[in-house]
């Protein structure tokens, strides 16, 4: 029997959803865990992080990678969208360690 391994873009499109809903969980349950019941550090937290998420599951999905206005379409350059996409996720992340 021979497994064909697909690619790393194939791996991310069946599994965006997933990827998706565990950015925004993540994303929220850090925020409450961190500011408690101050409402508008975890709004506005969770906001900024999805701000960067929707780059990521757009690359995921195959799709527009953008953050906020700007971005990249499905057709533009491979490597472009991929460095995007890093830099959002970098951003996501980092915002986690931000001191608000």
């Amino acid at each position: 029997m021979i497994i064909q391994k697909g690619t790393v873009e194939d791996f991310l499109y069946d599994y965006r959803l997933l990827i998706g809903s565990l950015l925004l969980i993540f994303s929220i349950i850090v925020s409450f865990f961190r500011f408690g019941l101050d409402l508008e550090k975890v709004i506005t937290v969770s906001f900024t992080q999805m701000l960067f998420a929707q780059a990521i599951y757009g690359y995921c999905r195959k799709g527009w990678v953008g953050i906020g206005p700007g971005g990249l379409d499905k057709d533009a350059s491979p490597v472009g969208r991929a460095l995007l996409t890093l830099f959002a996720a970098f951003a996501y992340v980092l915002i986690f360690f931000l001191d608000f």
